[in-house]
């Protein structure tokens, strides 16, 4: 009597996939500008001034101020000149016993009086001439740079996780066989 046993083991598969990364990134657009810089100037040329005022006054050409002044101060002169002749003539005239002609000098003098005309030699003028000179320069200067913008672009990231895939390749199987004569009972 014979018995024949065979076995086979299960046998399972596996499918492996490895996992995928893929980066994209588009370059970055960078974009640099430069900014000038800005240089202004603002020149107001010399000019020159000149002051003449005292300087024409002193010979008689100064403004319409000038001859006012001078005017007033010739008034004044002329007023102190003829009360000083009315006081010589009362003096004259308070002490006649002494100076027989004293009445006909002072009738003299007051009918044919005629100012007298003095020369006098000076330099003129005496006083300078005031000379200004005025101008400007005005340097503004505005900095420049330079400027960057830079658009980072998107980073795209495509994963595929990695997995295992299992499945059943063969199941596992006993056989057995037995003879023609098989006593079981025993």
């Amino acid at each position: 009597m014979s018995i024949q046993i065979s076995f086979n083991f299960a046998r399972i598969g596996l499918d492996i996939y490895k996992g995928n990364f893929l980066f994209t990134a588009p370059a970055a657009d960078m974009n640099l500008r430069q900014i000038p810089a800005e240089l202004k100037i603002h020149i107001e040329g010399p000019r020159v001034e000149i002051d003449q005022e005292k300087s024409m006054e002193e010979i008689g050409a100064g403004g319409h101020m000038a001859l006012a002044r001078k005017i007033v101060r010739k008034g004044l002169q002329t007023s102190m000149d003829y009360i000083s002749m009315i006081a010589r003539h009362g003096d004259m005239l308070a002490e006649i016993e002494k100076n027989q002609d004293a009445l006909q000098e002072v009738i003299e003098e007051s009918v044919w009086h005629k100012d007298k005309k003095e020369i006098n030699v000076e330099c003129i003028p005496k006083t300078m001439p005031r000379v200004y000179v005025k101008g400007s320069l005005d340097i503004d200067v505005i900095p420049g740079g330079v400027r960057l913008d830079v658009d980072e672009g998107k980073l795209n990231i495509d994963f595929d996780r990695a997995r295992v895939d299992i499945y059943l390749l063969q199941k596992a199987k006993i056989t057995v066989e037995t003879g023609k004569n098989l006593d079981v009972k025993a």
